[in-house]
């Protein structure tokens, strides 16, 4: 899990624009409730419209997610702005791993990389919810939002970045 943890470290570190949040027992099918897919904050908005939605209107927006950078989902971000007034990330496929009644309370991480294209993490250990918040500079109540650009990197932090960006270059047969 270590990789994971510092891939979406470094994700976040380097994308446009990152979002976290916990999910919620609405956010998995543990409530068996009719919703599908992730609520979104209000403020996350800006990571897939280029301008803020009015109340009446609803909005689909196709996304590729990279999940765990194992695999991706052709999903759909959607503001529900007739009748609900909120976000979602839905359609991520039947065999989707990330919706179970265990995954309640894990920190969902969001990284935009491209134009409709992201990488997503579940962190689901507590020292990875710890160590994300601690490398990224933010607490347990800044979820649930944008993930502000103001942190510092630590030296350990630009270590593992170049270690990373090292082993990435590697041809491997």
């Amino acid at each position: 899990m270590e990789s994971v943890l510092s891939s979406a470290i470094q994700h976040t570190q380097e994308a446009e624009i990152s979002y976290c949040k916990y999910l919620s027992p609405n956010d998995t099918k543990s409530t068996k409730a009719h919703q599908s897919g992730y609520l979104i904050g209000k403020s996350a908005w800006q990571m897939f419209l280029d301008k803020e939605p009015r109340r009446g209107e609803n909005i689909k927006v196709d996304i590729i997610i990279r999940w765990q950078d194992d695999f991706e989902t052709t999903s759909v971000f959607t503001y529900y702005g007739s009748a609900k007034d909120e976000f979602r990330i839905t359609a991520f496929g039947r065999k989707f791993p990330f919706r179970e009644e265990d995954n309640v309370g894990d920190l969902f991480v969001l990284c935009k990389t491209g134009k409709n294209y992201y990488n997503a993490y579940i962190l689901s250990r507590d020292e990875d919810i710890e160590g994300f918040f601690e490398s990224v500079n933010i607490s347990t109540t800044d979820t649930n939002k944008i993930i502000r650009k103001d942190f510092n990197l630590s030296v350990d932090d630009l270590i593992m970045q170049c270690f990373l960006k090292y082993l990435k270059s590697l041809n491997v047969l």
